[in-house]
């Protein structure tokens, strides 16, 4: 009887340690997911904060638009005199025209 129940004994332990056993390799392979996963946002964090210094800041940002304002202002201006020169030139071909059929 005593042998039976020292192997139960024995086997129950057994059972708990491994179990404790593989719960432990579990949480370690959690936490080795976990350190990778922060160096990968580590490594992230750090090629942003890389760019970032190449980045136009809100002043720049604010003069670029201010530019292509003024560029887009021009084109709008050169849009009318070409209308002008279209017209401009209609007038003298519809004159030449009209020299030419008299």
């Amino acid at each position: 009887f005593w042998l039976d129940a020292a192997l139960a004994v024995w086997m129950v332990c057994t059972s708990i340690f491994i179990w404790l056993s593989n719960k432990r390799k579990a949480n370690q392979d959690e936490i080795d997911q976990l350190n990778i996963r922060a160096r990968e946002a580590e490594d992230r964090i750090l090629k942003l904060e890389a760019i970032k210094d190449y980045l136009p800041s809100n002043k720049e940002i604010g003069e670029i638009h201010n530019r292509v304002d003024q560029v887009g202002q021009e084109l709008m201006g050169l849009k009318g005199q070409m209308k002008q020169i279209n017209n401009t030139v209609n007038n003298i071909n519809q004159h030449l025209l009209a020299e030419k059929n008299r």
